[in-house]
């Protein structure tokens, strides 16, 4: 069953997932009776965003690394689902947030939680689901777990900051790049797998390799993301083609192509007036695809997918081992 989880449609692969993992069922009802709480506005924004959808993969991340490092019981199984529950409110929140910073008017096609309470009920709605997230750890006794997502938290944070300090930088280069991306995503996908992994009171070599897998995992999403941005389809993506080159965003393809002599040139030029046209974003779209660098890209994902595979060495053969394999597999293959 899970060999064919990866030929199958978004929605179908979350109802296998569910067949697969059950206690994500469990996740989802506890992430509504949290919301369900909250009394006013700000549980029905809550509520909102949690009916947007999302493929909840960080809570799918604890609950498969602590079952693929050591048997459930019952306290076990009960500490995955709460922690899941808090790492997918504290997603929620970084992701209302960022709406705000990033102005943006929609997320996954519908439109944004800021723009239809406005920013400031926005901002208060994100700090709230990050306070419900802290308030299920500490009640279920989860210090360790807390820890690890309040400094992932801390690096998200500053990944942004870097991020937005580098908009239209071109002397920017593949090790800034790999810092930014490991902190605006690798640290809190690293967190979750080192979180399930500890809980269920995992070997050292099994929680350092969950931790380096969820890096690498990390990694291969944001660079698949960040290729999506030049290959992708409009409609799929919920946001223009090249609208992270337009920011001023200078991903993978692009830091690759400005070590072009021929072409790197005129592009470097014309990301330094900070005002790109479509026919820039269009000549650089074909330079990118003609010239091999979207190829390129593609195999950077590749090798980073290869070596979070290899990260899971110290776990026994299992389905859940199989199922964070696959998860390297359908990063690679997204087109969303």
């Amino acid at each position: 069953m899970e060999e064919n989880l990866v030929n199958l449609s978004p929605t179908a692969a979350k109802k296998e997932i569910t067949v697969l993992v059950p206690e994500m069922h469990q996740v989802e009802e506890l992430l509504y009776q949290t919301l369900a709480e909250a009394q006013g506005t700000i549980g029905e924004m809550g509520t909102y965003f949690l009916n947007s959808g999302g493929k909840r993969l960080r809570p799918l991340l604890i609950i498969l690394s602590g079952k693929a490092t050591a048997p459930l019981t019952p306290e076990r199984e009960k500490n995955l689902i709460a922690a899941g529950a808090a790492v997918e409110l504290i997603h929620m929140a970084s992701l209302v947030h960022d709406d705000i910073i990033d102005q943006s008017l929609y997320r996954r096609g519908q439109p944004s939680v800021h723009a239809l309470w406005g920013a400031k009920g926005a901002v208060l709605a994100g700090d709230f689901l990050f306070a419900k997230a802290f308030d299920i750890l500490v009640s279920h006794n989860l210090f360790s777990v807390l820890k690890l997502m309040v400094l992932a938290i801390q690096e998200m944070c500053q990944g942004e900051i870097l991020q937005s300090e580098q908009l239209f930088q071109t002397g920017q280069n593949e090790k800034d790049y790999f810092q930014r991306i490991e902190q605006k995503t690798g640290t809190l996908l690293a967190a979750c797998c080192q979180s399930g992994a500890l809980i269920t009171q995992g070997n050292l070599r099994q929680v350092t390799g969950l931790k380096n897998y969820g890096t690498y995992l990390g990694y291969t999403y944001q660079i698949t993301d960040d290729l999506l941005d030049f290959s992708g389809n409009s409609l799929d993506l919920g946001k223009p083609v090249c609208q992270d080159l337009r920011q001023g965003n200078l991903t993978l393809p692009i830091l690759y192509l400005l070590q072009n002599q021929e072409a790197g040139s005129w592009v470097r030029q014309a990301i330094e007036t900070k005002r790109l046209k479509p026919h820039h974003c269009a000549e650089i779209q074909k330079i990118l695809r003609e010239e091999g660098f979207l190829l390129r890209t593609e195999e950077a994902a590749a090798r980073c997918a290869a070596m979070a595979k290899n990260e899971l060495a110290g776990l026994s053969p299992s389905l859940n081992r199989t199922l964070l394999e696959i998860i390297l597999e359908e990063a690679l293959k997204r087109t969303s």
